[in-house]
């Protein structure tokens, strides 16, 4: 997420809200309003969390609760519905879900940018033999090794935790130089004009053959990815309150009342 994005904030008019607790004692209005806000901010986060699951496939845990609410109080009736600016690995979730918020041309992945000096610039998308996690999204392990190998980290300021003197990597590359004699497992394929068309990993030589196992990762594309607006998040907010308002006004003046009592 960019520094000081803006949060999704709860529209309402003050007005419309305030009339409906007229009846109310004095010292109960504040309290009321703030709790009607508060419910209806809870209630709009727990629905864009319902959209998530209906919409993307199998969502991380990390993405589902991408949406916090600023609370509101007595002294300050406001209201909004924010999302966490910070990651512990990769990118925050509003920086790969903005395209599905906002619609149009998806910003270039932070491996893509790192990818450049070897891509031409281009997009990529994974290949057919791309491992997969639990959810059925790209290996973020398989593009650190790609970039690690590929020696593509100093281009920019990605950060990971690689240390090419720890015992697994003196492994690793022990274990690349006995499968093929060479330093990199990893290469970069190119069509016949010489273009970039995608990267591959060389697993060894077919047995009883001399035919080389390769496994496709990561195609070049040329066309950048564009999506529609599929998660619209200010707007569903507003749908939210405007289909939900009345019945938590209603709630929240019961509870008033109750404890006016």
């Amino acid at each position: 997420m960019s520094k000081s994005a803006p949060p999704f904030k709860i529209k309402w008019d003050s007005k419309n809200v305030e009339k409906w607790f007229d009846g109310l004692k004095n010292k109960e209005i504040p309290k009321a309003i703030s709790d009607t806000l508060n419910h209806m901010a809870n209630g709009a986060r727990k629905n864009l969390r319902g959209e998530m699951e209906s919409l993307f496939k199998n969502p991380t845990s990390f993405t589902l609760n991408m949406f916090y609410v600023k609370p509101a109080r007595s002294g300050d009736p406001t209201a909004w519905i924010g999302d966490r600016e910070w990651a512990g690995k990769g990118n925050a979730a509003r920086d790969y879900l903005m395209p599905e918020i906002q619609g149009g041309i998806r910003p270039m992945k932070g491996s893509e940018k790192l990818m450049m000096a070897i891509s031409g610039g281009k997009y990529w998308v994974p290949g057919p033999d791309m491992p997969k996690n639990a959810q059925g999204k790209v290996s973020r392990g398989e593009i650190i090794k790609i970039l690690s190998r590929l020696k593509l980290f100093n281009t920019s300021g990605y950060k990971v935790n690689f240390n090419p003197n720890s015992d697994k990597s003196i492994k690793m590359r022990q274990r690349r130089k006995n499968a093929r004699g060479q330093e990199n497992e990893y290469f970069v394929a190119r069509d016949k004009d010489g273009s970039p068309y995608g990267i591959y990993k060389y697993t060894g030589k077919k047995k009883g053959t001399k035919k080389e196992r390769l496994k496709f990762l990561i195609q070049f594309v040329n066309k950048k990815p564009t999506y529609q607006k599929t998660f619209p998040v200010p707007d569903l907010i507003d749908d939210y309150v405007e289909k939900n308002f009345e019945r938590i006004c209603l709630v929240e003046i019961e509870k008033a009342k109750s404890r006016a009592k």
